[in-house]
């Protein structure tokens, strides 16, 4: 997703959807579409398998998210992949796996660390981090690094 939205910036500038957080401090924060777009495809994407239920923070604030996964601020509809424990299958064995109640837990979402980079093109110090506490306390994390090797290589991602 963060992806696609640099390689058509990097032919039209206009299309970062560039916008002031408004953080208050004074100091210009950066919103761009690709933060508004990942943060939105994560939140829905949780919502299709886990429901309202589950306690979602986004550092993008509320982008007029659905609870259908319907059509959101920026006007396309998200897709919704269905869910793949691929990245775990060599690493975690099944029988570790535990329920948790989702009134237990809490999804903290910041789908492009390093805004300010990416709109300079400085893609490869781009993260999506994505962080889970339980009862205020972290207990898990993912960071997504799209540009690691470069923008013509696959990311990593690390948990």
């Amino acid at each position: 997703l963060i992806r696609g939205v640099s390689d058509k910036v990097s032919s039209d500038s206009s299309s970062l959807g560039l916008r002031d957080k408004g953080s208050g401090t004074g100091n210009f924060d950066p919103q761009t579409v690709a933060d508004r777009s990942a943060q939105r495809s994560i939140v829905e994407n949780l919502r299709a398998v886990y429901g309202c239920d589950l306690r979602i923070v986004g550092e993008e604030g509320e982008l007029g998210l659905t609870e259908d996964g319907a059509e959101g601020e920026e006007g396309a509809a998200v897709a919704i992949a269905p869910p793949s424990t691929a990245l775990l299958d060599d690493c975690w064995a099944d029988e570790l796996d535990v329920q948790l109640p989702l009134s237990e837990l809490c999804v903290w979402v910041d789908p492009l660390d390093g805004t300010k980079e990416f709109t300079e093109g400085r893609y490869e110090y781009v993260s999506t981090l994505v962080g889970i506490s339980r009862q205020g306390r972290p207990i898990a994390g993912v960071i997504s690094e799209p540009y690691f090797q470069g923008v013509s290589e696959p990311g990593r991602i690390l948990w």
